[in-house]
């Protein structure tokens, strides 16, 4: 099985640090455009994606909320009058 690439491997391969590569992601202004070129070239050529869900996880930000309904019977009343 081929390993998926990771950031440290993109960050290598484009002669810059992780957090460089992070920044790109993130689309920061810090990032020269140039810079910014060059890291996501690499990204396309090693077929690196980016899996902001992941990086939701690891930042605890998930931009998730739950819902417990214990009334099940009447789903569609509780639902459609919040």
């Amino acid at each position: 099985m081929i390993r998926r690439p990771t950031i440290i491997d993109v960050a290598r391969a484009a002669g810059v640090s992780k957090s460089t590569v992070s920044l790109v992601f993130q689309k920061s202004p810090a990032v020269k455009a140039e810079t910014r070129a060059a890291v996501l070239r690499v990204m396309a050529e090693m077929g690196y994606v980016y899996n902001r869900s992941a990086a939701n996880l690891r930042s605890s930000k998930v931009g998730l909320i739950g819902l417990v309904i214990n009334d099940l019977e009447h789903l569609d009343k509780i639902l459609a009058n919040p």
